[in-house]
């Protein structure tokens, strides 16, 4: 069954479709496939890939084969201050030209450039769907002032456009509930909808962790310190000493923090229990190297709801992990996760000790995990919009 409209889907990023396959960024892929898939039409409306290379969220890396009813709308190359008013006409011209073919817009926030689609966008139906840091999760994080000052322009032109947007959608929706209190106050209703990257034939079940020889503890997206990567390479320093067994620690992503944690596993001497895998697409690749982990260290500072979580509980991978963000509000400690302190490698340490020696916990853990992600999976969470869409506007039909 499928929604019988012309659905727009604005993303932050670039895309390209070449030969019959899409490519876009990795954090965007799984959702516009789901959504290729239960919508009659879809047009996706994105900027070209940079020709000279890209930051991962240009990086058009996940790919999968467009189906007939798929059209990109491209709206040109990114650009820059410098040429912000021949894009703004270019982008006007664009959307004004095909817009009112829409049934409905669908604005995956956050987006700084959403602004210059809204503007100009001439369907009546609109949806923002936010998962996304906002400048009340970076006023969470420890960071030195200097950094949070030079953020604070770009975040503040994200915050205009998201909230002008919000403000004018029939349907508004977060991926954590923290969003949802954000926005309330702003005046925004807004609704719940998870954000997922898996498929429902991605699942991979086992009842059990910690079996193997070796140890294996995965950390995975930006490698930053306010992602708390250094806080999880020293519990990995702890456990060195706390176990039997030989222990792993494997970083999957990119950031600033890389090139330290190298030098740090160099200096102590660890630098071959210590991998570092550099970033990867999102999807089959990601969801393989999780199946290897006994677990996964999410100590992040501060978060909304990360996508990460539900990913290794996708793949019966248990979770320790900060009680940042919405984390607290979507999941119960020693059910489905472990939370440990924030900056508290010590208890990240005792929880994997926990884990290693409390047999009935890790199972019981990964059952309630893979129970809890059913409900996030991109089929779920794509039927779950077309069918907010439909009670919106009860004109559309699903048929």
């Amino acid at each position: 069954m499928k929604l019988q409209a012309r659905v727009a889907v604005h993303i932050p990023g670039a895309a390209r479709l070449d030969n019959g396959v899409v490519g876009l960024p990795s954090a965007m892929g799984a959702f516009v496939r789901g959504l290729a898939d239960a919508v009659e039409d879809l047009d996706l409306v994105a900027y070209d890939p940079p020709k000279n290379g890209a930051e991962n969220r240009d990086r058009p890396d996940y790919q999968f084969d467009a189906p007939a009813s798929l059209r990109l709308i491209s709206l040109g190359p990114k650009g820059s201050m410098r040429d912000l008013p021949q894009r703004r006409r270019r982008v006007a011209r664009i959307v004004g030209n095909v817009s009112h073919e829409w049934d409905v817009t669908i604005y995956r926030l956050l987006n700084r450039r959403a602004g210059l689609v809204a503007r100009a966008n001439r369907c009546p139906r609109t949806v923002g769907y936010i998962g996304g840091w906002t400048r009340h999760v970076l006023a969470q994080i420890d960071l030195p002032m200097w950094r949070k000052l030079v953020s604070q322009p770009a975040l503040y032109v994200i915050d205009r456009e998201t909230l002008a947007i919000a403000k004018q959608a029939g349907l508004f929706l977060a991926n954590g509930e923290d969003l949802i209190d954000h926005f309330g106050t702003l005046g925004v209703p807004t609704q719940l909808l998870r954000t997922s990257s898996t498929f429902d034939a991605d699942f991979f079940q086992v009842a059990d962790r910690f079996t193997n020889d070796e140890i294996c503890l995965v950390v995975a997206g930006r490698i930053t310190a306010p992602k708390g990567v250094f806080d999880a390479f020293n519990a990995f320093m702890l456990l060195r000493d706390r176990l039997d067994r030989p222990v792993r620690l494997v970083f999957i992503g990119d950031g600033d923090a890389t090139a330290q944690l190298q030098a740090q596993a160099d200096s102590a001497g660890v630098r071959d229990a210590v991998e570092f895998r550099g970033w990867q697409p999102a999807g089959p690749k990601v969801l393989q190297q999780l199946r290897q982990a006994d677990a996964l260290l999410h100590l992040s500072k501060a978060e909304s709801m990360p996508r990460m979580v539900w990913e290794a509980m996708s793949q019966s991978v248990p979770v320790i992990a900060t009680p940042a963000g919405s984390l607290p509000r979507a999941f119960q400690d020693g059910r489905e996760l472990v939370f440990v302190p924030v900056e508290d490698p010590g208890g990240a340490a005792d929880a994997v000790v926990r884990l290693a020696s409390d047999g009935a916990l890790r199972r019981n853990m990964i059952a309630a995990g893979a129970e809890a992600v059913k409900e996030v999976s991109v089929e779920a969470i794509t039927a779950d919009l077309v069918g907010r869409i439909v009670r919106c506007w009860p004109e559309l039909r699903v048929v």
